[in-house]
């Protein structure tokens, strides 16, 4: 039997590599295959009596509900655009969105992704958007998608006098940014370190729940990658719209482009130091960065996406 010599780091180091980068190629190949063999149809017409569906406290005529496949929306990775899309079109999809995905016999899945310092910066702006949002003319039970950034936090604030919740809602106005934020989890200010931390790591929204979270930092990956049909990127949302639709065999959608600005939102800054960069690298690592590195070793994402975003774009 051969054996790699422990007195041969470099060697034994990139014979390991080489295996993982075979395996991943495998998994590719197999992924590839039983993507294209299992998926079935997945639209059934929706019976007359059933063709309203309520969705951000709007309703919306459907047409066609998708069954046998489930959306996985990780926040700030364009899934209300994706979402959004689907039921113009007349179509109904079941998504897990801020809450993790349960495998189901039979179903099949697909998710969206982003470059995790882009997804922070995002997450951040998004929550900072919603609580600066001026809601005064509004009507609780008039809100939707084109008069206020987020109906239900919305209506949230101004039924009950919270956002998201009085703690979470404190944390964010203790930063001015998302770069601020970030720099802070090394700050020499002990409570100040501390505040950030604790908005980093609190579960209301997005800045906690990232692709880690959803994919249980990449073993729900290791364990389920064949249920997932497809890994689309925020940076390639066009190309990989067109793929979802091929790799499902919908009927053709309008392509599109998901819109960077939500209805209100203010000009926030989105640029992160260095340091802020090495901190949530920090912070993210064993989480998003676990997960991405998930996907790519089965064969769910591209070379070019796993070395952008580990990289410094």
């Amino acid at each position: 039997m051969f054996k790699i010599s422990s007195k041969s780091p470099d060697l034994k180091a990139k014979t390991k590599e080489m295996l993982t980068d075979c395996q991943r190629r495998l998994s590719l190949m197999t992924h590839a295959k039983a993507s294209e063999i299992n998926v079935p149809p997945t639209l059934t017409r929706v019976p007359e009596v059933n063709r309203m569906k309520k969705k951000w406290l709007q309703e919306f005529p459907i047409q066609y509900r998708a069954t046998n496949i489930k959306f996985i929306h990780i926040g700030e990775c364009a899934g209300t655009s994706l979402m959004k899309h689907f039921i113009d079109a007349g179509i109904d999809i079941d998504e897990y969105h801020l809450s993790r995905p349960t495998i189901q016999e039979r179903v099949y899945y697909f998710l969206w992704i982003r470059n995790p310092l882009n997804r922070f910066v995002s997450a951040f702006n998004h929550a900072k958007t919603i609580l600066a949002f001026d809601y005064s003319g509004l009507d609780p039970d008039g809100l939707n998608l084109s008069n206020c950034p987020a109906p239900e936090r919305i209506r949230n604030r101004m039924l009950k006098g919270y956002t998201f919740g009085p703690a979470y809602d404190a944390l964010i106005f203790k930063f001015s940014s998302a770069n601020e934020l970030a720099e802070s989890l090394s700050s020499s200010d002990r409570s100040r370190a501390f505040e950030a931390r604790q908005l980093m790591k609190r579960p209301e929204e997005h800045i906690y729940k990232g692709i880690g979270w959803y994919l249980d930092n990449g073993r729900w990956v290791r364990v389920f990658h064949r249920r997932i049909i497809m890994v689309g990127c925020v940076e390639k949302m066009d190309s990989d719209f067109a793929r979802l639709l091929d790799t499902l065999g919908w009927p053709e959608l309008p392509s599109f482009t998901p819109s960077r600005e939500r209805t209100g939102a203010p000009l926030l800054p989105d640029t992160l130091s260095q340091k802020a960069r090495r901190n949530l690298r920090q912070f993210y690592s064993p989480t998003d960065y676990a997960a991405i590195s998930a996907l790519y070793r089965h064969g769910l994402i591209d070379d070019d996406v796993f070395e952008a975003y580990n990289g410094n774009t």
